[in-house]
């Protein structure tokens, strides 16, 4: 009786210690890759355990019948090591093989042997099949995590690019006439608390049409993204730059006084004519005629206002031959 509990707390010691391994199996797989160490690592812990079971119920067949200990071990071995069918099945049809052949050297009762065999045969099917379906689930949850976290990107990415298009022109990728007005709205608002003279810059692009007419949209979306780059990169990062429509742009120049914002539209104008868009073989001349105004540090204007003194600036320079600077003082400004 004494050796019966001996062994059963031996026994009971040994699975519980054999069910952490298989746990640690299942967590190796989880949490690594499924490189090849950590696939050999679980085959070889799950085959250990098995083998462990195993010869613990063959030993147990001198004190008592039972193989529960076997039994258990295979369904904490389906149930906690995550192994893929591949590698479980293999590996319980050895052991099953080698257990059920074992069992004839160890067990003495025939009728015995039999229920042994039996419940052997029972219990190890019973085990891979339950170790294919949560394997299958696993997998299936995988599957289901990584469309979920590709539709996230996807959504993510839609509507950052929503948010962009919301402000920003989709061509030059410059902002837009609404998002223009509103920050030069904003910026025309500090002025009034902290006196600072402002000056809008109007740029429309000359024979533009002809651009398109000659080489097609496509090169005229060329020459629009050039004049986009060339008009952001000569301003400061304080500077607005916008394009409201067609081939005209709008730049906002906080705190630059008039000479200034006359300085920076002839410098634009000169770095328009002198780069070209070049498109292989083909070379495009780009000039522009600019509109200015502004207002004097202290003055109160709207940008309205000031949009439309430079928009009268830009039709002048068209009447008197395109390609140059002209200034128009808006019409409220003393």
């Amino acid at each position: 009786m004494a050796r019966a509990l001996e062994q059963g707390w031996s026994n009971l010691v040994m699975v519980a210690l054999g069910l952490l391994l298989a746990f640690a199996a299942g967590l190796v797989l989880r949490r690594g890759k499924g490189g090849t160490a950590a696939i050999a690592l679980q085959v070889v812990l799950c085959a250990v355990y098995l083998g462990f079971g195993a010869a613990v119920s063959l030993i147990d067949q001198r004190v008592t019948p039972s193989i529960i200990t076997f039994l258990t071990v295979c369904m904490a071995v389906a149930v906690l090591s995550l192994m893929r069918p591949a590698i479980s099945m293999p590996i319980y049809a050895a052991v099953v093989a080698l257990f059920f052949g074992l069992l004839g050297y160890v067990q003495p009762d025939p009728l015995q042997l039999v229920t042994n065999r039996i419940q052997t045969v029972v219990a190890v099917t019973l085990s891979a099949l339950v170790c294919w379906v949560i394997w299958h689930q696993y997998v299936q949850a995988v599957v289901l995590r990584r469309q979920l976290t590709r539709s996230h990107d996807a959504l993510t990415l839609k509507q950052t690019e929503l948010e962009f298009l919301a402000d920003h022109d989709p061509l030059t990728g410059l902002y837009n006439r609404r998002e223009f007005m509103r920050q030069a709205e904003l910026e025309i608002s500090r002025t009034r608390r902290y006196p600072a003279a402002t000056h809008v810059v109007l740029a429309d692009l000359d024979l533009f049409k002809q651009v398109n007419d000659q080489h097609g949209h496509p090169v005229g979306d060329a020459v629009l993204r050039h004049t986009a780059q060339l008009l952001a990169r000569g301003v400061r990062k304080t500077d607005l730059v916008a394009r409201l429509g067609g081939e005209e742009f709008i730049l906002l120049l906080p705190q630059t006084t008039q000479a200034d914002a006359l300085a920076v539209a002839e410098k634009l104008r000169q770095m328009l004519s002198a780069e070209p868009v070049l498109l292989g073989s083909l070379s495009v001349p780009v000039a522009a005629s600019f509109g200015v105004s502004g207002v004097a540090a202290g003055q109160a204007i709207s940008i309205e206002a000031l949009y439309k003194a430079a928009d009268a600036a830009l039709y002048q320079a068209k009447l008197l031959g395109r390609n140059r600077v002209v200034y128009s003082a808006p019409a409220s400004a003393p």
